[in-house]
């Protein structure tokens, strides 16, 4: 069973929701979309060696559920008034 969690949040240093990737209680990254949701950026932990050795199959995976998250909660910018 995966243990890889994922939190989408706005954070008040972006101007659109960010995604934290987190392995247990360990942060790995957080994945940004400053540059659009097709030009996502990625931001390791300073601890990311202290992970160690992961499945690869798994961290796919939630890289890819915090992205489809990040596309759940896109923010659209309000209709300009006429």
């Amino acid at each position: 069973m995966s243990n890889w969690r994922i939190n989408a949040w706005s954070s008040p240093d972006h101007a659109d929701l960010v995604a934290e990737v987190y392995i247990g209680d360990e942060f790995v990254c957080l994945i940004d979309q400053e540059d659009g949701v097709d030009s996502l950026r990625v931001e390791w932990s300073s601890d990311i060696g202290k992970l160690g050795r992961v499945s690869l199959a798994e961290f796919e995976d939630a890289i890819n559920r915090a992205k489809l998250r990040l596309i759940e909660l896109r923010r659209v910018p309000p209709a300009s008034a006429p």
